[in-house]
């Protein structure tokens, strides 16, 4: 009796090898396009957690977004104090409404003005969105 395999039994498993490395690929490209823009939604919410915590504290304190390049910064009193690029690692950002930036400047009841905005990111893909309320409450439908 011979022993080992013959090229086609080979073969086919070589075949089944590829294939699922094939859809082991395309699923880990998705889910790192969903990290990508689920990172950028958290980085924006931050931003608007520290404005409100600023704005509560007595500090006027605002955040503001501008889709196109996709910066995000928190202003305290006018002055820059934070600033991040959502837009990193190929995510789209796009405001509500066309809208190329948006501004919420919050008061001492660490309510938001003027009313709110809805931020989509997208990469490939993958989206989410953060809406902004007019009150400062963020939700991540």
């Amino acid at each position: 009796m011979r022993s080992g395999f013959s090229l086609f039994e080979l073969l086919v498993v070589i075949a089944v090898l590829a294939a699922s490395a094939a859809l082991a690929v395309d699923a880990a490209s998705g889910l790192r396009d969903r990290l990508a823009v689920q990172a950028a939604r958290e980085r924006l919410a931050a931003l608007h957690v520290e404005a409100r915590r600023w704005a509560r504290r007595g500090w006027p304190a605002a955040v503001e977004v501008v889709a196109g390049s996709g910066r995000a910064r928190v202003l305290r009193a006018g002055v820059e104090v934070r600033a991040t690029l959502l837009a990193a690692e190929g995510v789209v950002v796009r405001l509500s409404g066309a809208r190329r930036s948006a501004l919420v400047r919050y008061d001492p009841l660490g309510i938001g003005r003027p009313p709110g905005y809805t931020v989509v990111f997208e990469r490939h893909g993958a989206r989410a969105t953060l809406v902004v309320s007019s009150y400062g409450r963020l939700r991540r439908p």
